[in-house]
């Protein structure tokens, strides 16, 4: 299984390296979104984790696939670490699901 990526307002960081080294800040504005994990490796995938600006785990991911989150009022800026990096990490606001 390849976890789908929405089309939408998109951050997507691919080849995301190991080692937990958190990914650039992406910002989004209020309203539902969809946060995605392609491990390297399906069978030793590590931990995702998207962090708020305040450093709060937001949302992990332990295996390939996708979960939602609500973005606040007022919008939020986050980022990603992954203990075994990752081959695609990605925050989209859906407009249209493919």
């Amino acid at each position: 299984m390849v976890a789908p990526v929405p089309i939408g307002p998109t951050a997507s960081f691919s080849n995301v390296p190991a080692g937990s080294i958190a990914t650039a800040t992406f910002t989004f504005g209020e309203g539902y979104a969809v946060v995605v994990f392609q491990p390297i490796d399906v069978n030793n995938p590590g931990v995702a984790t998207l962090y708020d600006s305040g450093n709060n785990a937001v949302v992990t991911l332990d295996s390939e696939g996708f979960d939602s989150i609500i973005v606040p009022a007022g919008g939020m800026t986050y980022y990603f670490k992954a203990t075994l990096g990752a081959k695609v990490l990605a925050v989209t606001q859906p407009t249209i699901w493919s």
